[in-house]
């Protein structure tokens, strides 16, 4: 018992030492960053030089606080932020449903996070479709939102 004790021991003191020479901080400062109904961003802007605009104001405010995490959410009611074939691009970003997205926004958030020395992980929400409603606001786009697919969808649940 008392050899599992002094072994424990040295590799805690050994793992401490290797992670304080290498300047990692277990520290987490973190945000979730909402784009679902534009509630953190894009906030019913679409045009994509504004958007970056103000990623890139929310990130120094960000870097500024000390954060050193983003959790960047890119997909929300079955809706997407990258190039999909399954998934519509967020109308909240493009302005309508059927709109493309006019860059690579999940790239740019990374590139930016990075140049603030701060980590960016995608945050998806994979269950949930949203309402009938808001799929309806892709009616017209050739990606079929999920909710329009009867065999993927049994019970509205309220939107849930």
């Amino acid at each position: 018992m008392r050899h599992k004790i002094v072994i424990t021991t040295v590799l805690f003191l050994i793992s401490h030492f290797f992670v304080s020479a290498n300047g990692f901080s277990p520290e987490v400062r973190a945000i979730w960053l909402t784009t679902n109904l534009g509630l953190d961003w894009p906030v019913k802007e679409t045009d994509p030089g504004k958007q970056k605009k103000a990623l890139c104001h929310m990130l120094d405010k960000l870097n500024d606080a000390n954060f050193n995490l983003v959790f960047f959410q890119v997909q929300a009611n079955g809706d997407v932020l990258w190039d999909s074939k399954y998934e519509p691009s967020m109308a909240d970003v493009t302005g309508n449903g059927a709109g493309k997205l006019k860059y690579d926004i999940c790239s740019f958030m990374i590139k930016e996070c990075h140049k603030r020395n701060m980590e960016c992980h995608a945050w998806i929400v994979p269950f949930r479709l949203g309402t009938a409603k808001q799929a309806a606001r892709y009616k017209g786009n050739s990606i079929k939102h999920p909710y329009a697919n009867t065999t993927c969808r049994t019970v509205d649940h309220n939107g849930i």
